[in-house]
């Protein structure tokens, strides 16, 4: 079976899995040869993992190409693209480790408009037993086609 062939078959067996249990280990054989060893996959088709340094271009094709997929990717940033961030929100760990390491390992999606969201959790609190006092504070960029920065790394604090 060629790479397209899987492709599709992989996306029946991602709807297929979401209504009953089906073979995880074939998902994750079948998306190890996809990506050529660059990505894995848990929870039957439904989350990717970035495994070993690869183009843009190849996490911006598996999360077109494999619908409704989160990807864990790490993507190299410089202090620059945290320029946004206030000293607030840079007390963070996983902002300062970006900083001083030169890569940020965040969640992906893709959104309606084709663009690349990615995400992190930074804080939350889940509230009181009725969710009353619930809040968080995600880490967010949104990148193109190109891994450009469409909108670069914000924070979105539900508590203001």
């Amino acid at each position: 079976m060629n790479i397209i062939g899987l492709l599709e078959e992989f996306n029946k067996r991602k709807i297929i899995a979401e209504r009953v249990p089906v073979d995880e280990q074939w998902f994750r054989d079948t998306m190890l040869l996809i990506s050529n060893g660059a990505f894995s996959c848990y929870g039957q088709g439904c989350h990717l993992v970035q495994e070993k340094e690869c183009e843009w271009g190849m996490t911006y094709q598996l999360l077109t190409e494999i619908k409704g997929v989160d990807a864990t990717i790490m993507l190299k940033v410089t202090e620059e693209d945290f320029k946004e961030i206030t000293t607030e929100y840079r007390k963070y760990q996983i902002i300062w480790e970006a900083i001083a390491k030169g890569w940020i390992r965040m969640d992906a999606r893709m959104m309606d408009d084709k663009s690349i969201r990615l995400y992190s959790c930074l804080d939350w609190d889940i509230g009181d037993s009725e969710n009353f006092g619930r809040w968080t504070i995600n880490l967010m960029a949104y990148l193109d086609k190109s891994g450009k920065y469409i909108m670069p790394f914000f924070i979105q604090d539900s508590r203001m």
